[in-house]
């Protein structure tokens, strides 16, 4: 899985979340990014890539390895820590 550090901050009215430093105060975000053919889940979503505030709680796995799937399927059940 690869971490990519992202900024959130307010420019206006708007907010934005960007990969750049923005020089200015911020709130840390991770994007999370499955490398090919994986998935990441924290045991309520599963996807390929998502942005979020902690990478606490987050794996990832393979869908088509039999293991990996069990795991992530208890892991979804909330069946492992």
């Amino acid at each position: 899985m690869t971490i990519i550090q992202l900024y959130k901050y307010q420019e206006g009215d708007a907010t934005v979340v960007s990969p750049r430093d923005p020089g200015v105060a911020y709130e840390p975000m991770y994007r999370l990014i499955a490398e090919e053919g994986k998935e990441i889940t924290d045991g309520t979503t599963v996807t390929t890539c998502i942005d979020v505030e902690s990478t606490e709680g987050w794996r990832e796995y393979d869908p088509n390895a039999s293991d990996d799937y069990a795991t992530a399927g208890k892991i979804l059940l909330g069946e492992e820590e």
